[in-house]
């Protein structure tokens, strides 16, 4: 969106293309993309547990396999992820105005995913304890700890479809924040939007 807002692109596509099918655009492109490279890595994987090589590289004292239940949650999970911090991405490459001051920003998607990371060992030695089965159902961490504990141990299907469903809704608020920052963001340039400026911009219509 930087790369695209920098020369004034928008502007001339501002005339014929609602705002929101400009933000739909990149998300599609980049979600295309991490879809095949998605497509390429559970290839590899099928055909690595498909066959002895695993097995033999590891000294015949491993055995890994890959069900078909965590290809599909796996796929699942990483889309809805993806729309999740594709959203909060767009809205910021509106807001801002160059690459530099995007950096300032970026912590708003590093820190979720930061936590995650912090998370991991808990969940790991405990995935059906309290701790697990809260942070799995946060929105931003739920693509990488639930699918984990599916992983380890499958949890109960309430708490999977519960999950699914918290990150729909917070897709839908997410989208619904970002869109209406978007239209008006792709075209303002010069100084950083403070925090009151972007809330009158949730209020246009």
């Amino acid at each position: 969106i930087i790369e695209e807002k920098t020369p004034r692109v928008f502007e001339v596509l501002a005339v014929t293309i609602r705002p929101e099918e400009m933000m739909a655009g990149p998300m599609i492109r980049v979600g295309s993309v991490g879809l095949t490279q998605v497509g390429i890595w559970l290839a590899t994987a099928i055909l690595l547990t498909s066959t002895s090589l695993v097995s033999s590289l590891a000294g015949g004292n491993v055995h890994v396999s890959l069900s078909a239940v965590e290809i599909i949650f796996f796929v699942v999970y990483f889309v809805l992820g993806f729309l999740v911090y594709a959203s909060i991405a767009a809205a910021l490459g509106a807001m801002t105005n160059s690459e530099q001051e995007l950096q300032q920003l970026n912590m708003f998607l590093v820190m979720p995913l930061a936590g995650c990371m912090f998370c991991l060992a808990p969940v790991i030695t405990n995935p059906s304890g309290l701790f697990s089965r809260i942070i799995s159902l946060i929105p931003f961490c739920t693509p990488l700890i639930m699918y984990l504990r599916i992983s380890l141990a499958m949890p109960p299907a309430w708490e999977i479809g519960l999950s699914i469903v918290l990150m729909l809704l917070t897709i839908y608020a997410i989208l619904w924040v970002a869109s209406r920052i978007y239209r008006v963001g792709i075209l303002m340039y010069g100084k950083k939007p403070n925090l009151p400026e972007i809330l009158r911009w949730l209020k246009y219509s």
